[in-house]
């Protein structure tokens, strides 16, 4: 999460970008009382990622339910990943990465326990679409010499 926040967003991975966009437009939509899912699903699929949708529309109307604090996203044109962002893009990676405990306790941190496992289950879906679709989600990371990593 820590590696998200305050981030250019245009400096991030493909499914990085997406994500973040996809909230924020999701946010947009729905305070415009437009159709979020007709929108999210014409919007994925021109990205070439149409499984996506529906498990993102699922994360957002778990979160607008259920979740604990309020959650601050940023508008589309903001440069920078907020935090609210963040932990959920690091919930995503963590999903990604086939950690399902590690990203129902990330879960439990922004919803009511019972919605814990929803939430867990559509970011685990949203990563598993892009996945599919071969599109990158965390950085990949190189060997610098004895014990260091740097990310590619």
């Amino acid at each position: 999460m820590y590696e998200f926040i305050d981030r250019p967003v245009y400096q991030q991975t493909e499914g990085v970008r997406l994500l973040v966009w996809g909230m924020r437009r999701w946010v947009r939509a729905a305070r415009e009382e437009r159709c979020v899912c007709r929108f999210l699903a014409s919007v994925f699929e021109t990205a070439g990622v149409p499984k996506a949708a529906a498990p993102l529309a699922a994360t957002m109307r778990i979160l607008v339910g259920n979740m604990l604090v309020p959650l601050r996203f940023g508008a589309i044109e903001h440069p920078v990943i907020t935090e609210h962002e963040a932990v959920l893009l690091g919930a995503l990676v963590t999903a990604s990465q086939g950690e399902g405990g590690r990203c129902h306790t990330m879960a439990r941190l922004l919803v009511h326990a019972d919605m814990a496992p929803a939430l867990a289950s559509s970011l685990i879906g949203f990563a598993q679409a892009l996945a599919e679709a071969g599109v990158q989600l965390a950085p990949e990371v190189r060997a610098t010499g004895p014990g260091g990593s740097d990310r590619a």
